[in-house]
């Protein structure tokens, strides 16, 4: 049976609260208040706090982010979409956030560093560490919007399979060192053994469970870090959108004040327009 996160359950929640008031009046709720969404939000058992920092994320101007994050049987993934363009300046920033969170990579070790790397209009930040996690940060450009996807390996199967495997190679580690311990006790030759297949069953169950439980939690925990990490990042790529319009908007005005360029003297066309002076008259009679 699935297992929905804190984020997910004020969801639901809140979405019962609407189909409830639906239901009882006939009609769609037409929106609720920060007032009446605190007040559900306590009923609920969430600090008011954090329901009003989730309504910060939704600008006054209209901006939103689409928050997405889960699991798979061997990654944690987190995605937002962000209403403005990525810029080039903002990309820069965002390698040498990652670079400073995750420090020396498996590869720098090496003499390789991490990853950085441009597929059509994507970017993308890969890295190692020395245990093995491979953590992919990337970026694209959609229609004036951004997509940021983190997903990171934290297995090579699902928690129960790994708490399986794990915990087989723990109880068989058990399994041996009764066995050893059973024989310097009893002469006999079957004794040691049914202790030893005794003592790796019972262990293997316990190992299994434990180690699956303890994955889990592991997981848990690496989405909620790279989770973070992403509301770290969105505010670069907001940062330096709001600059670049800013930039543009300028040279927009700059412009406008430039083209009207320099003042036409206008007296040499009206001389045409009306003929020559009588001092031009003069001037060509002398010279005939």
């Amino acid at each position: 049976m699935r297992t929905y996160s804190e984020r997910e359950v004020a969801a639901i929640i809140e979405r019962a609260v609407e189909r409830q008031q639906e239901a009882d009046t006939g009609t769609p709720d037409t929106g609720l208040t920060l007032d009446e969404i605190e007040r559900l939000g306590r009923e609920s058992g969430i600090d008011p706090a954090h329901l009003r920092a989730a309504a910060s994320e939704i600008d006054t101007e209209g901006r939103t982010l689409s928050r997405q994050t889960g699991q798979t049987r061997t990654e944690v993934v987190v995605e937002r979409w962000i209403d403005v363009p990525l810029a080039l300046e903002a990309w820069e920033d965002i390698v040498a956030h990652l670079r400073t969170e995750f420090g020396a990579s498996a590869g720098e070790v090496l003499g390789q560093g991490d990853t950085i790397r441009q597929v059509g209009s994507s970017y993308e930040w890969g890295h190692t560490n020395a245990m093995g996690i491979r953590t992919r940060v990337v970026l694209s450009p959609r229609d004036g919007k951004t997509r940021l996807r983190m997903n990171q390996l934290v297995g090579m199967s699902s928690p129960m399979v790994e708490g399986i495997g794990y915990g087989s190679v723990i109880a068989l580690l058990i399994g041996v060192m009764a066995m050893g311990a059973a024989s310097g006790l009893t002469d006999g030759v079957m004794a040691p053994g049914v202790t030893g297949l005794t003592a790796f069953l019972v262990s293997w169950v316990a190992a299994s469970f434990g180690v699956a439980a303890f994955d889990r939690r592991w997981r848990a925990k690496k989405l909620r870090q790279l989770d973070a990490l992403a509301d770290e990042i969105v505010p670069l790529v907001q940062r330096h959108a709001d600059a670049e319009q800013s930039a543009q908007a300028s040279e927009g005005a700059d412009g406008i004040t430039d083209s009207q360029g320099p003042l036409l003297d206008l007296d040499p066309l009206a001389e045409s327009a009306v003929g020559p002076t009588d001092a031009s008259r003069e001037t060509r009679r002398v010279r005939s």
